[in-house]
């Protein structure tokens, strides 16, 4: 039988390590954890609580921990190089105290030096780092980066000679974030771009694979941007995670969401990976903002992408207007088999990007959709709004 993914995200520990973290757990519905152990954003390192560390070893809450943004293992800066190995055995030492599986690194970027020097400096000098692991301790967790010059891992490709630099080491794992990989350019919101993308990355690192940064992109395939968003608002839609998490190369592997918002959104990213993991699709409905004095006159839509559920419900995934950005927008299926829509809450500001409208009396063209998955992207006539 498949092992299943724990679903979990990354949580706050405001109020202590155990504390904080394991309640942001309970209240997300988290089968598993990531957390900070220090500063994300600075190079001083916290020696943690004793007390902490044992309540969080001891609940047996599968976690992991992700190293601070600055680490760069591939910078050409000796003072940059020095902090960063120390922030990452510091990191794998606090791992080990809290009984976490594996310690999520950046690959990092070469920057002005050449990407052969960098693969060199890793072999010089993260090696032996890796070599100080004991054989209970954490993995190294590599985490390919969205795409922006430089980087040592964009593509799952990458991941190879990145490994080979580090000599296949047993501690060298992968996390695979799927905003950095759809923004660097893997297609994964088709099932043909899923699978294709976790095929190359189970011949290239068979077994090594240990989490799933589970995150909506706000911006497109090959953007070289990394924005997290939640599920159903981005690019990638919610559909192909299902096939993620059905995938070989996932099975029993953690899927931890990094996705904006509080408790309540986190709770709902969480509960619709859940679904997608059982087989169901998601009911997802309209996130709305509230204004006051605000009046849509015209909108004059180009182009609106749809998909068909396996529920047979129809969902508006983008769509693109001249003057508004809409996005989340509520359709339902006529009776003449086109689109219409339902009803959503918006606001409007010419030029600029909104989370969501209220749209009154909309009428867009038939639309004929394939009763399998693929995506439709039709053209829509000038429509107003009231």
């Amino acid at each position: 039988m498949t092992p299943l993914s724990p679903i979990g995200g990354h949580v706050s520990v405001t109020g202590g390590l155990a504390k904080g973290g394991l309640k942001y757990a309970a209240d997300i519905g988290a089968e598993m954890i990531q957390v900070f152990v220090t500063n994300p954003r600075g190079w001083a390192l916290a020696a943690g609580d004793p007390a902490q560390d044992a309540k969080l070893r001891d609940s047996g809450v599968l976690s992991f921990v992700h190293a601070p943004y600055l680490v760069n293992l591939g910078s050409p800066s000796p003072d940059t190089l020095d902090k960063s190995l120390a922030t990452v055995r510091h990191g794998l030492l606090r791992a080990h105290a809290i009984g976490a599986k594996g310690l999520v690194v950046h690959t990092g970027s070469a920057v002005s030096q050449s990407r052969d020097d960098a693969m060199r400096q890793l072999h010089e000098r993260l090696l032996p780092l890796l070599e100080e692991i004991p054989d209970d301790g954490p993995d190294l967790l590599l985490e390919s980066m969205a795409g922006q010059a430089g980087m040592l891992c964009r593509t799952v490709q990458d991941l190879e000679p990145y490994l080979a630099a580090l000599e296949w080491h047993p501690k060298a794992g992968v996390c695979f974030d799927t905003c950095h990989s759809f923004s660097a350019g893997h297609d994964l919101s088709t099932s043909e771009g899923v699978k294709e993308t976790l095929d190359a990355l189970q011949a290239i690192a068979p077994g090594r694979l240990k989490l799933i940064h589970a995150n909506d992109s706000k911006d497109e395939c090959g953007s070289s941007r990394d924005r997290h968003t939640n599920f159903g608002a981005g690019h990638i839609g919610v559909l192909p995670f299902m096939d993620m998490l059905r995938h070989p190369v996932a099975a029993g592997v953690p899927f931890c969401i990094e996705t904006p918002g509080g408790v309540e959104k986190h709770r709902a990213d969480i509960e619709v990976l859940k679904k997608l993991r059982e087989g169901e699709v998601p009911d997802l409905t309209t996130v709305t903002v509230e204004v006051d004095s605000v009046e849509i006159s015209s909108v004059e839509v180009e182009e609106t992408e749809v998909r068909r559920t396996p529920a047979r419900k129809t969902r508006v995934r983008k769509t693109k207007v001249r003057t508004t950005e809409i996005h989340s927008v509520e359709v339902r299926e006529t009776e003449a088999g086109g689109a219409e829509v339902r009803e959503t809450e918006t606001v409007e500001v010419s030029g600029a990007e909104v989370s969501s409208v209220e749209v009154h009396d909309v009428e867009i063209g038939a639309v004929e959709i394939p009763a399998s998955r693929p995506e439709a992207s039709i053209p829509q006539p000038s429509t107003s709004a009231r």
